[in-house]
């Protein structure tokens, strides 16, 4: 046997996304008319904003009635933005904190978080456009 097939590993692939996000992406995309990247930025939109309404929807009631609607009438768009497998959540948090940290630990007013939260969703919708072109291709 090869001596680079018996020592040890230092470079591994990364874990693939999940199989179901692959589909569910797939399933969404059905809807969308245009190209491949004008379906996916379309569909990395779409998937923004869901997570953003489930993230402002603090109700417990009104979360208790969506969730309840979302397993009647399974939305993808809404399943890919909130499932537990999901970095979109992952996406948000980790650039909130850097932005947080780099503000010096400074909260901001209403109007600075709501610009904010724009830049935040462009650079994930970008990143996801990125991973659902590939998914659709």
């Amino acid at each position: 046997m090869h001596r680079a097939i018996k020592g040890k590993v230092y470079a591994m692939g990364r874990p693939a996304r999940p199989a179901g996000e692959r589909h569910a992406v797939r399933f969404a995309a059905r809807s969308l008319d245009g190209s491949v990247a004008r379906r996916a930025r379309a569909l990395a939109a779409a998937v923004v904003q869901a997570y953003l309404d489930d993230e402002a929807r603090k109700d417990v009631l009104d979360r208790a009635l969506f969730e309840a609607r979302q397993r009647f009438d399974p939305d993808p768009i809404h399943g890919i933005a909130t499932a537990s497998e999901s970095d979109v959540p992952d996406k948000f948090a980790k650039e909130r904190l850097a932005r947080f940290e780099a503000r010096g630990c400074q909260q901001l007013g209403e109007r600075d978080w709501q610009a904010e939260t724009r830049a935040i969703s462009a650079k994930v919708e970008q990143q996801l456009a990125r991973r659902f072109r590939n998914y659709l291709r």
